[in-house]
């Protein structure tokens, strides 16, 4: 929707940047905390090096400070994030969430680099790559 009005807007010229990241589309539990101790429930939906975009049955706020807490495979990992972006989806049922990993560098977070890594090998070969043959 943003895109055409975008669109619209600009006369249909394309302003699309490189993303900095590869972001993989998936559908994966996951948990934020809240700087008051409360963790909500959410859907991953996107997951990058640098961030994700998550699906939530509660709002955040832009600029509010999160811990984004998600298993790579069977690993649990928790990263520092803060939300860049909040907003309903079409049916006001729902909350489109994007999060940014803070503190993470240039390269974003490396389990999860690594993670997105394997998982695309996986998806593409249909199979898993062992950790010790990597090295």
């Amino acid at each position: 929707m943003f895109d055409a009005l975008r669109n619209v807007l600009t006369g249909g010229r394309a302003s699309r940047r490189a993303r900095r990241w590869y972001r993989m589309v998936m559908t994966e539990p996951a948990r934020l905390t809240l700087r008051s101790g409360e963790v909500r429930s959410v859907i991953v939906t996107q997951l990058s090096a640098g961030g994700a975009r998550v699906t939530s049955a509660k709002p955040l706020h832009k600029g509010q400070p999160v811990r984004f807490y998600l298993l790579l495979g069977t690993q649990p990992h928790g990263v520092d994030a803060e939300v860049v972006h909040a907003a309903r989806d079409g049916s006001g049922l729902q909350w489109h969430i994007g999060v940014r990993f803070t503190g993470v560098g240039a390269a974003g977070d490396q389990a999860i680099a690594e993670f997105l890594t394997q998982e695309q090998h996986r998806r593409e070969t249909g199979f898993s790559v062992p950790r010790n043959a990597r090295d």
